[in-house]
This record gives C-alpha cells, structure tokens and sequence, in this order.
C-alpha cells in the first residue's frame, strides 16, 4: 500500500526502540517519528547517526511523562527475554511487566493508534492468560485491541520469524493487520480452480538466504561486515566441528537422519570410538525418547534395555568405557547420553530463508554460515533483518549483534504501518 506524500504526515512516539527498526518502517510508510526511547546506551547511538537525535538514553520508568509528547500512534516492542521460549519464561521476570509503562503513556497521550510487538512465546504463557492479561489492561483503558502472529518470511524478508503484533485503536476503527505477500507455490493446488489456488498463484516465493547474503563482497569491505573471532583462541575445536557440519545439519546427539552429525562421528574433537562402541550410541539416541522407558522427553537406560537392543557379550564393559570417555553419563543404574544437546553449530541452508535472527548470530556454537566454516558478520545479519547497507552500526560487536537480534525487520513494520495510515487517513479529516 502506497502513501501519498502530498497526505498530512501522522506523528509516532517510539518506546524500547532499540536501534529503530519500527522506527525506519513507520518513516518509509509516511509518518513522523517525533520522538524515541531506549535504554541502551549503543543502541541510542546506532539510532541517532542514522534516524536522528530525537531518541532519548534512559530507562522508560524514569522518564516523566510530561517530557513524552503526544502523537498520533505509539510503539514499541518492549523487551521479550521473560517470554521468550529461548530463555526460562520465568513469570515473575521484571521485564515481563514493562508493557504497563507502555500502557502508562498510552493512556497519557490517548494516541489513536498503538503497535505492540513481542515474541511469540508469548501466546502460550499460563496458556494464554499473560497474553489475556495484556490485551484485556489495554481494553481497560479504552481501546479496541486485536493480536496477530505475524511471519517475516511472508512480507518477503529472507528469515523465518514468527513475532505477535497487537494493535489497538480508540477511533472505533477496525485493526488492519497487512496480508502475505511471499509463500511457497503449491503447483498442485494452482491446477484445482478454487479461490485458494488463485490467491496461492499470486504470493511471490519466499526469499532464501542466497537472495539476502549471496552476493555480498568480501569480509571488511562493507561497513560493519566484521565477525566475531573470540571463538578461535578460546575453542579452537569448534572449526573442527564446523568442518563436520554440510548445509542444512547440525551437531545434535538426540536425532537421527541426514541432519544431525553426532559427537562420535568427530573423534578428533570428542574422542576416538569403535564400531561397537558407535552402534550402542546409535541405539541409545534411537530409544531414549520412547514412552516405554520414562515420561520425559529423554530418559536413561537401563543395561537389560539396552541388551536388548544391542546384545553383545561384553556390554557393560562397552558401557563402562564409554562413561568414561565421557559419550555416556551413568545415573544410578542406567545410562544416558552425556552430551543430550538438539542441535548445535546449526549451518543454514542457501536455499532457504533463514532461521529467526537471534542475538546470538555471532557465536558459531549457534549458527554457521552455509558454505564458510564462521558465524554471519553483523551486515550478513543485518541483511536478513532488512536493514540497508547504510545502516552503520554502533557499539560493541556484541553490541550491534543484539541491536539486530532484538529489532523489529524494517520492512515488516512498513506493511504494518502503511495499514494504520491507511485507516488513519480514511477517518481524520484534513
């Protein structure tokens, strides 16, 4: 959806802005970003060389809301670690409580519209009920509220990320959210004439990560194209592992199948291994997690279990040994998997959009880049957020990861924002 730039501009107050990727979205959707806040100090500085120094350095609770402008629109995402599902999801987390100071200026400045955006573990949290508790505080105080899960890969950015969006209006007006743009073509479904089918034939394919990354230029050409190298004084192995790794696998104990590289297949790193040694193993990961040996995800085993499945002679002696070459742990009088770990060194796929942009992209351990034994440089991450490559980054390597990891992907809020300019121009006369 276009905006007309002869239309009247409608003013935003950015909360937990971060480095300002609502921000840039709301701007390239026609609306005035007049004001801005965040608590980190790196992040305040990314925001201010590149959208202006309209952004506020403190923590939100202590800022008076008097100095808080009114505007036609607030948003924010405020922080998510207390929900998210990487994290402990813990209920009582301080930051699990910061939507109130949003909620806080909302009611201040009775703005006509609010964007709230969170992870998505958010949803399921007391089943639903923190989730409730939020949407219902915001009706509270007079407005009409409305929550979506929202994909970026559907809005054509190059990663799989799945982020709740709320808005709320107090116009009496119905809360647009933007409709799919990109998705996987289904020639099956295109032949059968049916109103999906034909919707389905419109939606462009998905971006991959070749569309994002792949013909970036060499690492330090590009502003902020450095890398994080702690990793290699301090684990060497882990190029070792990495050399492991082939496009789409990663390290990862507890699965079968051509994705998942085992420990015991990298002798260099986690120790030499026999054939036997190698098929007690292969047996344990097979059988862990079936409900016949315990209610848990994964469970140990017990000697006559894993006789079973393996009968050889000599198997307590297998088992012993491998306990001590640290591949099983013993628990009582069973055994399991010493490292019980789902995945490690993820290597993503070229051919495929991304998985969720993490704060964690500059660590290795985490996620590979597809042909290069490294993690991505802050650009490479930056691109699959939607960020331009003029978009300077400031702090810390560290710094800027998380800056990344924690924004909102420019173009995804553009799509939101041309929707609430939209119903903003259809009900406010000029």
């Amino acid at each position: 959806m276009m905006t007309d730039s002869n239309t009247r501009k409608f003013s935003v107050v950015s909360l937990f802005a971060g480095c300002g990727g609502m921000d840039i979205g709301f701007k390239q959707a026609g609306f005035d970003v007049i004001w801005a806040n965040d608590i980190n100090k790196s992040a305040c500085r990314t925001y201010s060389n590149n959208l202006g120094n309209h952004i506020y350095n403190a923590d939100i609770k202590n800022i008076p809301l008097n100095e808080i402008p009114k505007a036609d629109v607030v948003i924010g995402g405020f922080p998510c670690q207390g929900f998210s599902i990487v994290g402990t999801r813990r209920l009582n987390d301080e930051r699990n409580f910061l939507y109130q100071s949003m909620k806080s200026v909302i009611h201040d400045k009775k703005p006509k519209f609010f964007v709230a955006e969170n992870v998505k573990g958010l949803t399921n949290m007391e089943k639903g009920g923190i989730l409730e508790t939020i949407l219902q505080e915001f009706r509270d105080i007079g407005y009409t509220v409305d929550w979506r899960i929202l994909n970026a890969q559907d809005f054509g950015l190059p990663q799989h990320r799945e982020r709740v969006f709320i808005i709320g209006n107090c116009i009496g007006a119905e809360n647009l959210f933007p409709s799919p743009t990109h998705g996987l073509i289904d020639e099956n479904k295109i032949i059968q004439n049916s109103l999906f089918s034909f919707y389905n034939s419109l939606l462009m394919p998905y971006l991959t990560l070749r569309d994002a990354i792949g013909d970036i230029e060499e690492l330090e050409t590009l502003p902020n194209h450095q890398i994080e190298l702690f990793w290699k004084k301090r684990h060497p192995e882990w190029l070792k592992i990495m050399q492991h790794i082939g496009e789409g696998q990663k390290l990862c104990n507890i699965r079968l199948g051509e994705r998942s590289v085992h420990t015991w297949n990298i002798p260099e790193v986690y120790g030499e291994t026999s054939k036997i040694e190698r098929e007690v193993l292969m047996a344990i990961a097979a059988h862990r997690r079936r409900k016949c040996y315990g209610k848990k995800d994964g469970n140990p085993l017990a000697f006559s279990d894993i006789f079973s499945l393996v009968k050889i002679k000599n198997l307590l002696e297998v088992l012993d040994l491998l306990v001590q070459k640290k591949y099983l742990v013993k628990i009582e009088d069973k055994f399991e998997l010493k490292n019980s770990f789902n995945g490690l060194f993820r290597r993503l796929r070229w051919s495929q959009p991304s998985e969720a942009v993490l704060t964690v992209f500059n660590n290795p351990r985490h996620y590979v880049h597809p042909s290069q034994d490294r993690p991505f440089s802050v650009r490479e991450v930056a691109r699959i957020q939607g960020f331009s490559d003029d978009f300077i980054f400031f702090g810390t390597l560290k710094d800027q990861y998380t800056q990344i990891g924690n924004a909102v992907p420019p173009l995804l809020a553009k799509r939101i924002a041309e929707q609430i300019f939209y119903t903003l121009s259809k009900n406010t006369k000029k």
